[in-house]
């Protein structure tokens, strides 16, 4: 088992962090295929790429956002994305820290991360201030070797944008 890992980063230098610290309690292997997941997972945020960032997702995969909304499947998720890449995060970079992974199965890996943004925006585009949160993410284990996510929970803990109106039913909310 795998503890305090460090892995080096294959992001481009504008999207990379020198280091990416994985304590991970999974094999060298798995270790090694997830931070190539989460690495994508950034590079494709970052660069707002929605084809390549729903890619990354399984074909029934879920995703609830930092609202609350929850999106199911990777089309939906795609769709979830289209306003906050192009508006509020169209200028934002994410980054990823405090990255622990632990096996759920032989095919299931459960990723706990905290993140920040900078550069965020509000609707009317007006500086919005630099955002942390944590996300959970669960992915499978392909036969490819790879991973694909199945479940994202994504926790803003900034509340930036705790009172923007969801996108009118247009994702499935989770109930109060």
């Amino acid at each position: 088992m795998m503890s305090g890992l460090y892995l080096t980063s294959h992001r481009r230098a504008k999207h990379t962090i020198a280091y990416m610290d994985i304590n991970s309690k999974v094999c060298e292997k798995t270790t090694n295929n997830i931070s190539i997941l989460l690495d994508k997972f950034v590079q494709f945020w970052n660069e707002k790429n929605l084809d390549c960032f729903a890619d990354l997702f399984t074909e029934n995969a879920e995703f609830t956002d930092i609202v609350g909304q929850v999106a199911i499947g990777k089309n939906e998720i795609k769709e979830q994305h289209k306003f906050p890449f192009s508006v509020t995060m169209k200028k934002a970079t994410l980054k990823l820290n405090g990255i622990y992974a632990r096996a759920l199965s032989d095919t299931l890996v459960i990723v706990t991360a905290k993140w920040q943004t900078e550069q965020n925006l509000m609707p009317d585009g007006s500086k919005a201030p630099n955002r942390e949160g944590v996300i959970q993410i669960i992915a499978n284990r392909t036969q490819e070797e790879g991973y694909k996510i199945v479940l994202v929970h994504n926790t803003d803990l900034s509340r930036t944008y705790e009172q923007m109106p969801a996108s009118k039913g247009k994702f499935h909310t989770v109930p109060e």
